[in-house]
């Protein structure tokens, strides 16, 4: 990822969904407009394929104990310790006057968020995926977008090569983030049934 990537239009690249039991949305949004410091080059370098790694590694299946079932393995679902990133941003209509015909610069391009099935049972006020309209007007269009999204998943993982690539997907996002005007991301760690109400 790279800074260059936050003034150009989100686009909705992908959203996908796992079976209805083991649930995650996916939302992978990014910029691909030819327009001045657009995300265009960027993504043909490939330079989105470490958010990738790790959105693939944050969406994997929770590993439960052998002999955990029934009531034991939601309790064990439930203390799931989850890697969270929080996502806060310039919220909707925020226009830019000094260029009115261009899509306009929002506070993360390359917007990801996950929720397990479970959190969402838990509290359904977290089942919203970030997501990005657009609105036409006469002289054009131009993005609104949620005032914050969430990056969770397991921060229990067992490929030490992975854990290393998430982390390092991770802090790419969150300082991509940090250099948009307004943008603030904030990382840390909770346990699943945390995840709403301890927000930073």
């Amino acid at each position: 990822m790279h800074a260059a990537i936050l003034p150009g239009a989100a686009k909705v690249i992908s959203a996908l969904q796992a079976d209805t039991r083991r649930s995650v949305r996916l939302i992978f949004q990014y910029a691909e407009e030819l327009i001045p410091c657009g995300a265009a080059a960027p993504t043909a370098a490939g330079e989105m394929n470490e958010a990738r790694r790790a959105v693939a590694a944050l969406t994997a299946p929770w590993q439960h104990e052998e002999d955990t079932t029934g009531a034991d393995a939601l309790q064990d679902e439930l203390r799931r310790p989850l890697q969270k990133l929080v996502i806060r941003g310039r919220g909707s209509q925020a226009l830019s006057s000094s260029l009115p015909m261009h899509p306009v610069p929002i506070a993360a391009e390359t917007m990801i968020a996950t929720q397990p099935t479970t959190v969402r049972e838990i509290d359904p006020r977290v089942a919203a995926v970030v997501s990005t309209s657009q609105s036409t007007r006469r002289n054009g269009s131009y993005n609104l977008i949620l005032d914050e999204g969430k990056l969770m998943g397991p921060a229990q993982l067992q490929d030490t090569t992975v854990c290393e690539q998430v982390a390092h997907g991770v802090e790419l996002l969150e300082w991509s983030i940090a250099a948009a005007p307004r943008a603030t991301a904030a990382q840390g760690f909770t346990l699943g049934h945390d995840c709403c109400g301890n927000d930073p």
